[in-house]
């Protein structure tokens, strides 16, 4: 499990003790890009991660997913239904 910290230097997050990114840190003089969290648009099943930058990134479009999804489990609903024969 992914954990973020806040301090007065920015955020990290670690992964089982294993430091991912920080705000505060440099890549070639340019601060580090992190992920800091998801706007979600409930509506439309987008999910828009949340950069540390203050810009959003690319989209997810999750309407698919959850078709398909859905989808399975009813399949899996209706086989479980149907009389077997012994």
């Amino acid at each position: 499990m992914a954990v973020l910290t806040y301090s007065s230097r920015g955020v990290s997050c670690r992964c089982q003790d294993r430091k991912i990114w920080s705000t505060g840190e440099h890549v070639n003089g340019a601060p580090k890009l992190g992920f800091l969290a998801w706007k979600i648009d409930k509506k439309n099943y987008i999910a828009i991660p949340l950069m540390s930058d203050g810009k959003e990134g690319p989209p997810l479009y999750l309407r698919e997913l959850f078709q398909q999804f859905f989808g399975g489990i009813e399949i899996a609903r209706n086989h479980a239904r149907k009389p077997r024969k012994l």
